[in-house]
């Protein structure tokens, strides 16, 4: 009991302490706050950092293959990826919202190795991505990257002509593409890869695809508290009422994500239907 009270305590203050350097960055950059919802907020976020905490053991277990597949639905295969030293079990509130919007191939991949840097991560997954799409036949896909793990599925998509991938598109959520100072104070090599300005960054940076992305965050997202780091082009989403992890939990994020990832495979399946009709076209 008394280390339950520890662990507990720890979390608060470690989620105390980042609030307090998101309130001093916002008020550095003169941004208003409404308190009452940023209070709000606060809370949101603390419940969504113990579930993310106490859930950790369970992503190990592959609960999420005990869930029935939805027949009928979406077919196009859909990955979601883990943040730093995240299991599977953090994905599941949003794999869940998914799933019950009939999306038929959807899977959480493990984002191993934990301290990894993010090619190391990437190659793991590409390996466990080619598993299932050898299964099911198919060979485009989309991948859906939380925090850490969206640079990890942009970094894929950006390179997957050498991953022998066809990437039909990618959403990152709360993903630090212009980097996030917090990196700064944990260990691992993809959290040397994500500070500001780091080499990885400004490479992907150049090689940004807004076409066949979409990235999502939230405005109090107390560990990317500079909006152009979560939101570097026009095809982005920020929501109001939301920290790093409750956006995980969110409705509205699950039935945006949904309706862009159903926009994609209607135009990529109209596109085929046209030069089946026209086969002159292709020429």
């Amino acid at each position: 009991m008394n280390l339950f009270k520890i662990i507990l305590f720890i979390l608060f203050v470690f989620h105390t302490l980042s609030f307090f350097i998101l309130v001093y960055e916002k008020l550095s950059n003169e941004e208003k706050i409404r308190w009452w919802s940023f209070l709000n907020i606060y809370i949101k976020e603390f419940l969504a950092l113990l579930y993310i905490f106490f859930s950790w053991p369970f992503g190990f277990l592959g609960l999420e293959s005990l869930v029935p597949r939805q027949k009928g639905g979406s077919k196009i295969p859909v990955f979601l990826i883990p943040g730093y030293f995240m299991t599977k079990a953090s994905l599941y509130p949003i794999f869940w919202r998914l799933r019950n919007r009939k999306f038929e191939n959807i899977f959480i991949l493990d984002s191993f190795p934990f301290g990894g840097g993010v090619e190391d991560i990437s190659l793991q997954i590409v390996k466990n991505i080619r598993q299932f799409t050898e299964i099911l036949g198919v060979d485009q896909i989309v991948l859906v990257g939380f925090s850490v793990g969206g640079i990890v599925a942009k970094y894929i998509a950006m390179n997957q002509e050498q991953f022998n991938l066809k990437v039909k598109s990618f959403v990152c959520i709360s993903s630090p593409h212009r980097g996030t100072k917090i990196a700064y104070f944990f260990p691992g090599v993809a959290m040397r890869e994500v500070r500001p300005n780091s080499a990885l960054l400004e490479k992907l940076g150049k090689m940004d695809r807004e076409e066949i992305s979409m990235y999502v965050g939230a405005k109090f997202d107390q560990f990317i508290t500079d909006l152009r780091s979560l939101a570097p082009h026009s095809n982005c989403v920020v929501y109001d009422n939301y920290g790093h992890f409750s956006i995980l939990f969110s409705k509205e994020v699950a039935n945006k994500i949904s309706e862009y990832i159903e926009k994609i495979e209607f135009y990529s399946s109209s596109k085929t239907d046209a030069v089946t009709e026209n086969p002159q076209s292709t020429s």
